[in-house]
């Protein structure tokens, strides 16, 4: 598995998720815990941080990922589908 090429999965999850733990396990500055807050991982690496509707780099992304990892961040990714309920009627 150590030889294989990393998947580049994207993750991003809100700064007030328990699972921030940025600037507490790492050498990172402490990213405020609200909920507009995000923080970016990529392959379970802190990348960049959504605060105050700006993205901060933590990390150099690829190139050709950086774009993406930004619209993620910005809530401008694939959107979940949502479906609606059958109301039986």
């Amino acid at each position: 598995l150590r030889d294989e090429v990393p998947p580049h999965e994207v993750l991003v999850i809100s700064a007030a998720d328990p699972l921030n733990l940025i600037g507490i396990l790492t050498k990172h500055d402490r990213i405020p815990s609200t909920a507009s807050n995000r923080v970016a991982y990529l392959d379970g690496h802190p990348v960049a941080s959504l605060q105050t509707d700006e993205v901060r780099w933590l990390m150099a992304p690829p190139g050709h990922l950086k774009a993406t990892l930004e619209r993620e961040l910005l809530g401008r990714g694939n959107p979940i589908e949502h479906f609606e309920p059958v109301v039986a009627g």
